[in-house]
């Protein structure tokens, strides 16, 4: 028993039988680690276990390169490969590993005959691209992203494949990844086979397309259904860019599309999150889609009552208390940015509504005061790098400001906290803010309407 204990195998010492690794059957019994017996057109192994079989994966006809592999590669793979005579036989293929091992270690895989050699598309899992997103963001994005954070906010883990905003995500990761890479290559925002974004092109004109269907689906069934509206809403992004970018347009070419929506359903969506970009104020944010709506409503019709109406909106901006800031959804942590963002806001906003509702027979009134006030609190924001993204709104109010009264060296510090903040891989708002100001200074004119003849996306 000893010598049998001794020369024989040690107990408890499996040894695993050997087989070849076979490269065809279907991707579920592959993705599931058990041999497939690769019926047609649906396996035994999936039919019983109650999977949905994606299909006898094919093997690739003599000579033509798989994914990964080089034309050459190929070549050479065939080289071992029995010749034509030999009936029952086929091309070989080896692994992506095998090409570094000797001919006669490289393992050969034959295919049956008969057997289709039509190349099968690789089949992605649910969800691959939404994954390959989060991944990309958790890892590349979101240290970035906290660091320019004027008000660092609780990251939410992104909307999930049933949610409204599921296309709209991959497309912002694709956007940023497709950026980074012409930036970093000094290339060309195009589709390039040679910077290898192809395929990052085509996912992201796919997910693009896919949410457009939908709002426009939902659009045209909008009727006066509460929970649609919403959907539609929180499908467009780009509420808050919209409102801005009505702000800073004539009263003559706005933005219609939001023209459907209430104040409140606009303030629903607004109030949700706070904005990184633009971390105003729900309560201002209100302020400026008034201000904006009244502008609009003066151009077409003007009343006696708009001077009230004007006088009422900018006493509720200055009735705001930036030091007592709360908002309903969300938590605003306890440090010196946020009074210091509010403060900003606030004589933003009102320095807004003073030239945008001039006609209203508001006046000057306290502009250069204001315009100083804000000018100051400006430089001490910039002075603060993680707060540099969160001013571009602000400095085009305060930049058509200065085309009354400015002097050199404050149109010289709004330029140049533009161009500063331009530096960013998406920032293309501030240039075009910046080739808008000097135009309008050039130009002699002091009205707010003057200052922007369409609207733009003024904040990213």
């Amino acid at each position: 028993m000893q010598e049998g204990r001794r020369h024989g195998p040690k107990a408890g010492n499996r040894v695993r039988a050997w087989a070849p690794k076979v490269r065809t059957g279907c991707q579920t019994c592959r993705a599931r680690h058990i041999k497939c017996d690769e019926q047609q057109p649906t396996c035994r192994r999936c039919l019983i276990a109650g999977y949905t079989c994606s299909g006898v994966l094919a093997s690739q006809p003599k000579g033509l390169p798989r994914q990964g592999q080089s034309a050459r590669d190929a070549a050479a793979s065939t080289a071992f490969a029995p010749s034509d005579d030999q009936d029952h036989q086929a091309p070989a293929r080896f692994s992506s590993a095998s090409r570094a091992l000797p001919a006669h270690r490289q393992r050969r895989v034959p295919i049956r005959k008969n057997q289709d050699a039509t190349p099968v598309v690789e089949i992605r899992p649910p969800d691959w691209y939404y994954a390959e997103a989060v991944g990309y963001f958790n890892t590349c994005l979101l240290d970035k992203i906290s660091k320019l954070e004027a008000i660092p906010i609780k990251y939410h883990w992104p909307l999930g494949k049933n949610e409204a905003n599921y296309d709209a995500f991959i497309a912002f990761i694709l956007a940023y990844r497709i950026a980074t890479i012409s930036q970093d290559r000094r290339s060309g925002l195009q589709p390039s086979e040679a910077d290898h974004t192809f395929h990052l092109w085509e996912r992201l004109y796919t997910c693009v397309s896919n949410q457009i269907t939908r709002i426009n689906h939902e659009i045209a069934h909008l009727g006066s259904n509460d929970v649609m509206k919403n959907r539609v809403l929180t499908r467009i992004q780009g509420i808050k860019e919209s409102v801005l970018a009505n702000s800073v347009g004539p009263p003559h070419n706005q933005i219609v599309g939001i023209s459907g929506f209430t104040t409140e359903e606009l303030l629903f969506f607004y109030g949700r999150i706070l904005h990184p970009s633009f971390p105003c104020p729900t309560e201002l944010f209100e302020r400026i889609i008034e201000t904006n709506n009244l502008r609009v409503k003066i151009y077409a019709c003007p009343s006696y009552e708009d001077f009230a109406v004007a006088l009422a909106i900018l006493q509720r901006i200055d009735a705001f208390q930036p030091m007592e800031w709360t908002e309903s959804f969300y938590d605003l942590p306890d440090i010196p940015e946020v009074p210091l963002m509010a403060s900003i806001y606030q004589l933003a906003v009102g320095l807004f509504s003073l030239m945008a509702l001039q006609r209203a027979g508001l006046g000057t009134m306290d502009k250069a005061e204001r315009r100083s006030t804000l000018l100051g609190l400006l430089r001490a924001a910039w002075k603060l790098e993680h707060c540099r993204d969160a001013l571009n709104w602000p400095l085009a109010v305060v930049g058509c400001a200065l085309a009354d009264g400015g002097t050199l060296s404050e149109k010289a510090f709004v330029c140049k906290c533009l161009e500063d903040a331009a530096r960013h891989v998406f920032a293309v708002h501030p240039l075009v803010i910046t080739s808008r100001l000097k135009r309008f200074w050039a130009s002699g004119m002091v009205n707010w309407d003057r200052c922007w003849r369409e609207p733009f996306p003024v904040v990213g």
